[in-house]
């Protein structure tokens, strides 16, 4: 399966919570679309609070043939709603962990969390779960070990993220990969944020963890995306404006031990800045 994982800027007005470039911004995602459209791509990803709703039918009309992880943007209800667009339709979760930062605005525009049980996704005939920025730090070991009414497991945890503490979901996420084969965690974080009329601080650190094989690390470490004490990282972002175009087998299956014959994963792996999209 192949992604476009994108960590774009984000420049966001408070009180609510909305986007404050959104021509600028829109202008961005769309050509990120169009260029998971032209590589043929299956998945395209944007983090949190990247979404806004004048974008709908233009991504929905784009996923006929793309699946859209949309990003997440504040509702008139204060819940912070990620959106996903699929074949033609249209799916939103409510955020159930909210950040510390979300708590702090005003009580009239402060983010409610969600008491709604998450449902899974079938994405691609494979098991995804949604789980916005707190909620993979605080649902991704339960949710990774959940087993389905078909017998099987959770294949994949897509992480849409606005925080500047990375570090803490790539240390969350190396601790639940250590205890699971054959799952996949995607976390795609803003590379840049900036709130009403301060300066951009620098977020990013987006990472891909799960199963890879022996030639696909070597070629990782190499170009340094990968941080040195997750054994299990396929690929953490450098930083800036980036989009990571990878293709993934999900499920990854391991071979034994010394097996001389291997399948490679990833097949594909190709970092390129914003600009040269």
């Amino acid at each position: 399966m192949k992604f476009l994982i994108c960590q774009i800027p984000l420049h966001l007005n408070s009180k609510p919570f909305k986007i404050a470039n959104i021509d600028e911004h829109i202008a961005v995602k769309r050509k990120c679309v169009e260029y998971a459209m032209t590589t043929r791509c299956d998945v395209i990803i944007f983090p949190e609070y990247t979404y806004d709703p004048s974008e709908k039918e233009y991504m929905l009309d784009k996923s006929s043939e793309l699946a859209i992880f949309a990003g997440s943007y504040q509702d008139a209800e204060n819940y912070n709603q990620t959106i996903v667009f699929v074949g033609g339709n249209y799916f939103q979760q409510a955020k159930k962990h909210t950040s510390p930062y979300e708590k702090t605005i005003p009580n009239q525009f402060s983010v409610k969390p969600s008491e709604a049980d998450l449902s899974y996704y079938d994405l691609k005939n494979k098991n995804c779960f949604i789980l916005t920025c707190f909620d993979y730090f605080e649902l991704a070991r339960e949710k990774s070990r959940q087993l389905l009414g078909n017998g099987e497991f959770i294949d994949i945890l897509i992480s849409p993220c606005c925080n500047n503490n990375p570090e803490m979901f790539i240390k969350e996420a190396e601790a639940i990969h250590s205890h699971r084969d054959n799952l996949t965690s995607i976390i795609c974080n803003v590379s840049r944020f900036k709130k009403d009329s301060g300066e951009y601080n620098t977020f990013g650190k987006s990472a891909v963890f799960g199963l890879y094989d022996k030639n696909s690390i070597a070629n990782i470490k190499e170009n340094g995306w990968h941080v040195s004490y997750c054994e299990n990282m396929i690929a953490g972002f450098p930083e800036g404006d980036f989009v990571c175009e990878i293709d993934l087998q999900i499920p990854y299956h391991m071979h034994r031990m010394g097996c001389l014959e291997f399948s490679a994963n990833p097949i594909h792996l190709d970092f390129k800045s914003l600009g040269e999209l």
